[in-house]
């Protein structure tokens, strides 16, 4: 017992006579804090977002009323005239799709930009819902359905063959509901994540 009572008096007095390191060769690793919540990231990666972005598919519901919605590409020409609207390529815009071709016929779309607004491009939306040409003007206005503050685009003339278009800012993305009935649009939006 006495000797390693010894054993460990002798590497507890070597640790005290070690020569002083600089505290200053250590500051840089000591001014790095985690806080609890943060994970460590590695030397030289850029700083953690502050709130993650979702993938913008997953601000689109994969069912409704039980049954699995369709991701193909639709409303092509709507995001081509929305992207023009806005000023940037379409390659550029990040999007989903959600869609029920069945009994009613429901449309979404989640579309992000990394260089344009949400905001701004509801506010184009009303401009290009609607193909050009021979169509009355659309009228733009607001409604509350799902209780959701949207922005609602029809066209009088044209909503018989392409629907009316719901819009609103979610996820830092804008979704879009192309729907013929408001029930439908109502429905789709209560499915939202």
């Amino acid at each position: 017992m006495r000797g390693k009572i010894a054993i460990v008096l002798v590497l507890g007095l070597a640790g005290c006579s070690s020569p002083r390191v600089d505290d200053t060769a250590l500051a840089p690793a000591a001014t790095v804090r985690a806080s609890p919540t943060a994970s460590p990231s590695p030397p030289g990666s850029p700083p953690p977002s502050p709130s993650p972005v979702a993938d913008v598919a997953e601000l689109l519901p994969r069912e409704l009323d039980g049954v699995a919605l369709h991701t193909f590409a639709v409303a092509r020409d709507l995001v081509g005239r929305l992207a023009a609207a806005v000023g940037v390529p379409v390659d550029e815009l990040e999007m989903a799709y959600a869609s029920e071709h069945g009994v009613r016929f429901i449309q979404m779309l989640a579309i992000r930009s990394p260089t344009v607004a949400p905001g701004e491009m509801l506010d184009a939306l009303g401009e290009v819902a609607y193909p050009p040409g021979g169509a009355a003007q659309s009228e733009v206005g607001t409604d509350r359905l799902a209780g959701l503050d949207v922005v609602v685009v029809n066209d009088s003339e044209l909503d018989v063959r392409f629907g009316t278009f719901y819009g609103l800012v979610r996820g830092g993305a804008l979704i879009v509901v192309e729907a013929f009935e408001r029930d439908a649009a109502e429905a789709a939006l209560n499915a939202l994540p």
